[in-house]
């Protein structure tokens, strides 16, 4: 099986699933602007610690014309994921991965995993694993993406 790093340059696989709100969601309908998938679960640390984080970059800069989605994966349902975007203050579309579909097409080795989509589609940018300023390395992803820069590039530790 490729690993998302091996998945650089290529098209991203699309999918769809239904958001918290019971919205339709797929890759596809973002074709056109940056894209920027944060895969996580609420079981691990580094994600509760980090998202709170991460929805205050996401609040910061709402007016760019990067789409930020998040994908819940593990154990999560609905319910569980709802309430950890209430209690975490998550104001990006979230959606729960329960029948797994999209982490088959995203081979994830650990979270929080986020996957940089350019504006064609194409996956840019890769980022496993956790790291103290991982809050500043998605605001400064979101800024290069929403400028058409090239994003910078991290190695993060592994964790979930």
């Amino acid at each position: 099986m490729e690993t998302l790093l091996e998945l650089m340059g290529q098209p991203a696989p699309n999918f769809s699933l239904t958001d918290l709100n019971g919205n339709a969601v797929s890759l596809a309908q973002w074709r056109g602007k940056p894209v920027l998938l944060n895969f996580f679960k609420s079981t691990c640390p580094w994600n509760q610690a980090e998202m709170p984080k991460l929805g205050e970059v996401y609040r910061r800069h709402a007016d760019l014309e990067v789409q930020v989605f998040g994908v819940v994966v593990g154990k999560d349902d609905e319910t569980s994921a709802a309430r950890f975007a209430a209690e975490k203050g998550l104001d990006f579309p979230l959606a729960v991965d329960t029948q797994k579909t999209v982490r088959e097409l995203y081979p994830l080795r650990r979270v929080p995993t986020l996957v940089l989509i350019d504006a064609a589609g194409n996956i840019q940018r890769v980022y496993e694993g956790a790291s103290e300023q991982l809050a500043g390395i998605v605001e400064q992803t979101l800024l290069a993406a929403a400028r058409g820069d090239q994003p910078p590039d991290y190695y993060l530790v592994g964790s979930g």
